[in-house]
């Protein structure tokens, strides 16, 4: 097996999970959750996803424990020979953390009415 095959592979993981997260899923606990990145095994058996969230890490936790099953079955359109087991970590990376947590912030800036710039005025 190609040493780039887990790398695309997780990069397919983490583009499925990440669509099914913002379009399917309807738990209010996950809408805030973004996976920075997706480590797979070599043997594609686990699946190693790191999440970055900005409300309570512990309801977020027992959120991705009721989404588990929901998860894998999104999985299996990639077509693998088994599906991968979760792995759910927190990214504790701080840099990458603060990245994703800027760039929503300038998102948020960017959609709000601009009838609050010309009150200052």
């Amino acid at each position: 097996m190609s040493a780039r095959r887990p790398q695309r592979i997780g990069q397919l993981v983490q583009e499925t999970l990440s669509h099914a997260l913002r379009e399917t899923v309807s738990d209010p606990r996950l809408r805030d959750l973004i996976i920075s990145r997706v480590d797979m095994s070599t043997d594609l058996k686990h699946a190693y996803i790191y999440y970055a969230e900005t409300s309570d890490d512990l309801q977020v936790t027992k959120a991705l424990k009721s989404a588990y099953p929901f998860l894998r079955r999104q999985l299996s359109g990639l077509k693998l020979r088994s599906v991968p087991e979760l792995h759910f970590e927190r990214d504790l990376d701080g840099e990458a953390a603060d990245r994703v947590l800027s760039l929503l912030r300038e998102w948020n800036e960017k959609d709000r009415p601009y009838e609050e710039a010309g009150a200052l005025s």
